[in-house]
């Protein structure tokens, strides 16, 4: 019962994260299909998700519509492909993109900004 409390804690921590942590939309759904890509045991491109876009839009504390918008936009640049409940995660490098703050030519990030170098960070 504790280590089934513990996972439902820490779950609700992280979307509670997510949804706090200023990201845009699209850059909310990079990191969230970063994380469910990361959770599979063989990470393959392939993610299967049951949720509709309603479902995942309040995952990620956004609206439907917004959802879609980003969710297409990844499709329409070939980052991610979708067929039915299986989202194939094409380029991981561009997803990971999303979540660098940008950076200025021969600009040194401030000590108030943190890269975002890791998915679980951003999320």
């Amino acid at each position: 019962v504790g280590a089934a409390l513990s996972r439902k804690v820490n779950r609700a921590y992280d979307k509670i994260r997510l949804i706090g942590s200023g990201l845009s939309v699209p850059e909310r759904l990079a990191a969230w299909l970063l994380r469910m890509q990361d959770a599979r045991p063989d990470q393959s491109a392939c993610v299967k998700i049951t949720l509709t876009h309603e479902r995942i839009a309040q995952v990620l504390g956004a609206s439907r519509e917004s959802v879609t918008r980003a969710l297409s936009s990844l499709k329409k640049l070939g980052v991610v492909e979708v067929r039915g409940i299986h989202f194939y995660v094409r380029d991981r490098g561009y997803l990971l993109g999303l979540l660098q703050p940008p950076q200025a030519a021969g600009q040194v990030c401030g000590s108030d900004v943190i890269p975002v170098t890791d998915v679980s960070a951003a999320i």
